[in-house]
């Protein structure tokens, strides 16, 4: 993963890493907890060097498999659970040949089914990690697995999170993430003549609009809470990039701070482009 999420509470990291696409078997992704001061597993942290036991019953590695190729750049943390946004796409064929003849990044070819009618919260309980037995969480199916929540919401995709906290009170979980309607990650569109977007005159007009908005999930009842709008929209100045202290990081906060527009924006969200920062 792009991002290493902190977990102040252990003093430890928390990462994930996806296997190379294969068609048969599908992508796998692998979840990592280590130490922050050490950077190894956190099961062997109280040593600069391993021990022997640690050698012989080496900590196990959680990981979950995909059938399609995803686009996963990021992910959040709570005290309890590892929080990934998984969206129904596909391998676009000639947008993966060009990859592959180095002519376009392959982030480029995974096509985003926009007409899908949700987009899946999927929980990992962070107890997998306390396995002893590494076939007990060898691949993880998100949708059959019961100590795995996958809750639907509205079809959407997102690049960043912000970050995430239990609410000890009602035992929901509350999540700030940027979010986007469609995804745009060829780097060039028809609106260029085959420049990269960039370089366009006018390079905002060509991708779709973010907007910071908060999720509140009813875990027990897996689902969304109800009661309020879910999710709730936080910021249209096109946000991207939130972040907050690290020492606040899966704990309940009141500020993130996303980079944005330095003025407010007119933004239609059925449509691509807008007024620009």
């Amino acid at each position: 993963g792009a991002h290493p999420r902190y977990d102040p509470n252990k003093n430890t990291y928390v990462n994930f890493g996806c296997s190379d696409f294969d068609p048969v078997k599908g992508l796998t992704v692998s979840l990592y907890e280590l130490d922050a001061d050490t950077f190894r597993s956190s099961s062997s942290s109280s040593s600069k060097r391993p021990r022997q036991s640690d050698v012989k019953n080496p900590p196990v590695v959680p990981n979950f498999r995909l059938k399609a190729p995803a686009l996963l750049h990021d992910f959040i943390l709570t005290k309890n659970y590892c929080l990934f946004n998984i969206n129904d796409t596909s391998i676009n064929p000639l947008s993966a040949l060009k990859a592959l003849l180095g002519l376009s990044g392959f982030a480029g070819s995974i096509d985003l089914n926009e007409s899908a009618s949700h987009t899946h919260i999927v929980l990992l309980p962070r107890s997998l990690f306390d396995e002893t037995d590494q076939s007990s969480v060898d691949d993880i199916d998100l949708f059959h697995d019961e100590r795995i929540l996958a809750i639907p919401v509205n079809n959407h995709f997102n690049f960043h999170f912000a970050n995430a906290y239990e609410d000890e009170t009602t035992g929901r979980i509350v999540f700030d993430t940027v979010q986007i309607d469609g995804m745009d990650l060829a780097s060039t569109t028809s609106h260029n003549s085959g420049r990269p977007f960039w370089k366009n005159d006018h390079p905002f007009q060509t991708v779709t609009p973010s907007r910071l908005v908060r999720y509140v999930l009813d875990v027990p009842n897996r689902s969304l809470a109800v009661g309020t709008p879910n999710p709730k929209v936080l910021s249209t100045r096109l946000p991207e990039f939130p972040s907050l202290p690290r020492k606040r990081s899966t704990r309940r906060h009141r500020y993130v701070y996303p980079a944005v527009a330095r003025r407010k924006v007119t933004v239609d969200y059925e449509k691509k482009g807008h007024a620009g920062p």
